[in-house]
């Protein structure tokens, strides 16, 4: 078996970033370079890195257009991330929304899929689905 074992994005404020994901999504650290880089998980096998790019601002995306049409699926940089009950992907989203994050959403997809996105605090597009059905069984 072959799984994605991680995803690395830049950012320009490696602590503020770190203690963002740690809060939104409960990750933790288990490997940092102070002003280099920071690896966090959900413990589900993953690595989420953090690489610090003073300076760096990522392209901000129009995320209200995704909500345009059902069929529309995301067209630009982002990442995911799978909670596994409408009362987690609820909750994440009130909780999000009482910081002030604007977020974009939700949507059923064509599958019945709910998700809703939003940007981090430096512009990064995230993704949060919420799967109706067992999302990760293979198609046969």
């Amino acid at each position: 078996m072959v799984c994605v074992s991680h995803v690395a994005i830049f950012v320009n404020n490696l602590d503020l970033m770190e203690r963002f994901y740690q809060a939104v999504f409960g990750m933790w650290t288990v490997w940092k370079a102070p002003n280099e880089k920071a690896y966090l998980t959900t413990g589900n096998r993953d690595i989420f890195a953090l690489l610090h790019k003073p300076g760096y601002r990522p392209r901000r995306y129009d995320l209200a257009g995704i909500l345009q049409d059902p069929r529309v699926t995301p067209n630009f940089p982002h990442f995911g991330a799978v909670v596994e009950t409408l009362d987690h992907f609820t909750e994440l989203m009130e909780r999000l929304e009482a910081t002030g994050i604007t977020i974009y959403g939700p949507k059923v997809s064509r599958d019945t899929t709910r998700s809703f996105y939003f940007h981090d605090p430096e512009g990064n597009a995230v993704q949060v689905v919420c799967p109706t059905h067992e999302y990760f069984q293979r198609s046969r």
